[in-house]
């Protein structure tokens, strides 16, 4: 009954974590869910992605070899519940400062090491990298927001109207800059030093715009 619920709630093709198909069928002793679950895979009740990651296969039979598809297995990975932000070009398009549609998955979560840096996963199609400060719902604005000046290359617009455009989603987002400067704090060393000057120089472009205004 409580696998009906389980395929209920998380449906066909979805990835699901270990910790979520626990809580669902309600088995508190780790031992007997780890013995559960692996009966479950055994006998084809369930099917792992990976260590840690599962779904339930769809029952029609033409469907029936089809995992998860990328974006869901990156969204519950690394990226669900404020953990991770989509990076590179995506969040350039995302914005509708470029209209090319990446089709790489770059990522920055809490989910990895501290250490890691551009790790390649699925045949590199996703690129996965630390935050460098744990990404939280409160400041998940403000780091996405220097994602994507540290991204603004993509944009297809010259640097003029690439800057009036960020300092519109900056004012919807309704960020401050004492805060967003708190994050640039984090980006430390020399190796950040030029990104650290482009946030300067936006900020300070956006202080000159309010003052010609």
């Amino acid at each position: 009954m409580k696998l009906e619920i389980a395929k209920e709630k998380f449906g066909k093709r979805h990835p699901i974590q270990k910790i979520e198909l626990q809580k669902v069928l309600n088995i508190k002793n780790k031992n007997t869910f780890n013995q559960t679950l692996s009966n479950m895979v055994k006998f084809n009740l369930i099917r792992r992605l990976e260590n840690g990651l599962y779904y339930f296969a769809d029952t029609e039979e033409r469907f029936a070899n089809l995992e998860p598809s990328l974006a869901d297995i990156v969204d519950k990975k690394y990226l669900a519940n404020y953990t991770g932000i989509r990076t590179g070009a995506y969040l350039v398009y995302k914005y509708k400062l470029t209209s090319q549609v990446s089709g790489y998955y770059e990522v920055i979560t809490n989910k990895v090491s501290k250490h890691t840096r551009a790790k390649k996963e699925f045949d590199g199609k996703v690129i996965v990298s630390a935050t460098k400060v744990e990404i939280n719902k409160h400041n998940y604005a403000y780091l996405e927001f220097l994602e994507l000046i540290n991204n603004m290359k993509y944009s297809d617009y010259d640097y003029a109207t690439t800057i009036k455009k960020l300092r519109i989603i900056y004012k919807e987002k309704n960020l401050s800059e004492i805060e967003l400067n708190k994050y640039v704090n984090y980006y430390n060393g020399i190796v950040y030093t030029k990104f650290r000057n482009a946030v300067k120089d936006v900020l300070s472009a956006f202080i000159r715009k309010q003052e010609i205004i």
